[in-house]
């Protein structure tokens, strides 16, 4: 069994929110096959020139509608949802967790926890924090700065892969600030084309 006890800091709530609301590569995935279903009918124009035009602004709707949908259940959507702590009402405090084959067990001022590794949907791990959660809004932090060594660190990452909990595998660092950007980019396309077809 691994113990760990620490405290946590004023900046932790908010190191922690910002890890939840940071993108996973479905997210990256999205993006692309949003753009893809906004411009092959664009590429379809331009090697078939003689296609029939008056369908095309149907068409276009329709793959437009799609788009909005993915990019708002799996991009806009992870990005303005408020992430929800479980760990304690309060961004600082003292607490003790441990670590064993079979739970994930936490104590604070407010409550104690044993829970399952089974029982946890999702993990997300960056080089501060390791995030579990219970729901898809709702999870656990835990500092990793609290551990001993690494393998303590693998030793709990062990245990939530032995049980299939998901992981979210962050994107890199240099896509995460122009996902807001591309999203814009597809939308102005988007009314442009349909203002140049609308025009011919």
């Amino acid at each position: 069994m691994i113990n760990i006890k620490g405290k946590f800091e004023p900046d932790d709530l908010e190191a922690t929110q910002d890890l939840a609301l940071y993108p996973g590569q479905n997210a990256t995935w999205v993006i692309v096959a949003t753009g893809i279903l906004l411009i092959s009918p664009i590429v379809w124009l331009i090697i078939f020139p003689q296609s029939n035009l008056m369908l095309f602004p149907i068409i276009y709707v329709i793959l437009l509608m799609i788009s909005f949908y993915l990019l708002a259940r799996f991009v806009w959507n992870p990005l303005l949802r408020k992430p929800n702590v479980q760990n304690s009402n309060k961004s600082v405090g003292e607490f003790e967790m441990n670590f064993d084959e079979a739970t994930f067990n936490s104590a604070d001022i407010h409550n104690t926890t044993h829970i399952p590794w089974k029982d946890f949907v999702k993990w997300k791990m960056d080089n501060k924090f390791l995030l579990l959660y219970r729901t898809d809004n709702m999870f656990y932090r835990i500092p990793l700065r609290y551990f001993k060594n690494e393998s303590e660190v693998e030793f709990v990452i062990d245990q939530l892969r032995r049980n299939n909990v998901k992981q979210i595998i962050l994107v890199k660092n240099a896509t995460k600030n122009i996902f807001r950007v591309i999203t814009l980019v597809y939308l102005v396309l988007a009314i442009g084309v349909m203002i140049y077809v609308n025009l011919k």
